[in-house]
């Protein structure tokens, strides 16, 4: 008898090592599976990051292509302006910056002339694009000041000078 029992006893041993054997099996097999989701996230994260970077790159070069051709395209209008013999005068950038209201202007020398014809004088050119910038900030607060408190219409004389400009 006693050998039927340590045969039953090894026949138990035997089918627990299974058990834990193939226990054990499936414990690897889910931290391979594991190793390798994380293998394959960090992969991927750092494919995301690459992409990222190179969107990033991209669109910094697109945003200076763009500078670039704005920069030739105001040239080429420059030159065509300069060399029209046509009054030129545009307001070619603006922005805020920490000292206040920035903007920049382009004019040729016809515009010049045709201020000094109308009155504008100063010691260089920029100081005569500065007092007509002046003059047409004091019509446009003239004008608001007539429509809002007394109800008058704007004289047009925006319009009258366009039309002095085309003719």
């Amino acid at each position: 008898m006693f050998g039927y029992f340590e045969r039953k006893r090894t026949a138990a041993r035997i089918a627990e090592e299974q058990i834990i054997a193939e226990a054990t099996r499936k414990v690897e097999e889910e931290k391979a599976i594991v190793a390798l989701a994380e293998k394959l996230l960090e992969e991927k994260l750092i494919q995301i990051e690459e992409d990222k970077k190179a969107a990033i790159q991209k669109k910094e070069d697109d945003e200076i292509e763009e500078l670039r051709l704005a920069k030739i395209a105001l040239e080429e209008r420059r030159k065509k302006h300069k060399d029209s013999g046509e009054p030129y005068f545009e307001m070619i950038s603006d922005g805020l910056t920490e000292k206040g209201l920035r903007m920049e202007f382009d004019w040729n020398d016809v515009w010049i002339d045709y201020l000094k014809k109308h009155g504008f004088d100063g010691v260089d050119d920029e100081a005569i694009v500065h007092k007509y910038l002046a003059a047409l900030q004091y019509e446009q607060q003239r004008d608001e000041i007539a429509t809002t408190y007394a109800g008058l219409a704007p004289d047009n004389s925006g319009e009258q000078h366009e039309e002095e400009l085309n003719n």
